[in-house]
C-alpha cells in the first residue's frame, strides 16, 4: 500500500473544513498565475477522479466539453480558466469572490462551448440556461450536455478555490493541524 495520501481524505478532512469556515472563505489570499494553473490542473483531474467515483464509471473528456479521449490540456474549458487564471502574475481576492468570478467565466464559456457544438444559442437564466430560437430539436440533447458540464466544472471550481485557498493558509499560517501536516506535501 502506498504513503501517499488519498486526496478524497484530503479532501473530507481538510478542504471541507476551510469552505465551513467564513472567516477564511472571506479574507483574502494570494496566489500566483502559476500556482493557480498547476492547482487547475490538480482540481481537474481530482474532480474528475471525485465525479467518477460517484457515478462507478470511468469518465471521458467529453463529461467535461470536450471530445472522447480528450486530456484536459486540450478542453476548451480549462485553457479558458488557465488563461484567466494567468492574466495577471499575483492575485489577491477572496476565495468567495474568486469562486464567484470562475462561475460566471463558466457561465460564458458554456455560453460559447454551445454553439461552437451544437450551433446553439443558450441565454442564461438565473443559475441555468435556456435555449435560444435556432435549436428546434436538439433541446434535450444540448440541455442535458450543458448541465453535466456545467455540474462537473463546477466541482473542479470548487476544488480549485480550496486548494488555492488551503495553499495560501499553508503559507501564511504554522501547520497545527494533524490532518493539515499529513497533506502538506500532497501537491
Amino acid at each position: 500500500m502506498s504513503n501517499i495520501p488519498d486526496f478524497r481524505d484530503f479532501r473530507s478532512e481538510v478542504l471541507d473544513k476551510i469552505r465551513e469556515q467564513s472567516e477564511i472563505m472571506n479574507n483574502e489570499i494570494a496566489f500566483s498565475s502559476r500556482d493557480a494553473v498547476t492547482c487547475l490542473g490538480h482540481a481537474s483531474s481530482f474532480a474528475a477522479d471525485l465525479i467518477a467515483d460517484q457515478v462507478c464509471e470511468p469518465l471521458d473528456g467529453i463529461n467535461f466539453g470536450g471530445t472522447s479521449g480528450q486530456s484536459f490540456a486540450n478542453n476548451l474549458f480549462f485553457h479558458t480558466f488557465s488563461a484567466q487564471l494567468a492574466e495577471t502574475s499575483k492575485m489577491i481576492t477572496t476565495p468567495l469572490q474568486l469562486e464567484e468570478d470562475l462561475l460566471q467565466l463558466l457561465a460564458s464559456t458554456i455560453i460559447d462551448y454551445s454553439k461552437a457544438q451544437f450551433n446553439v444559442t443558450l441565454v442564461q437564466v438565473g443559475d441555468s440556461f435556456e435555449l435560444g430560437s435556432d435549436s428546434f430539436g436538439l433541446e434535450n440533447v444540448v440541455l442535458l450536455d450543458v448541465a453535466e458540464v456545467k455540474e462537473n466544472w463546477t466541482v473542479v471550481i470548487m476544488i480549485l478555490v480550496e486548494l488555492l485557498t488551503w495553499k495560501h493558509l499553508r503559507r501564511t499560517t504554522p501547520v497545527q493541524d494533524v490532518a493539515a501536516g499529513r497533506f502538506s506535501n500532497l501537491l
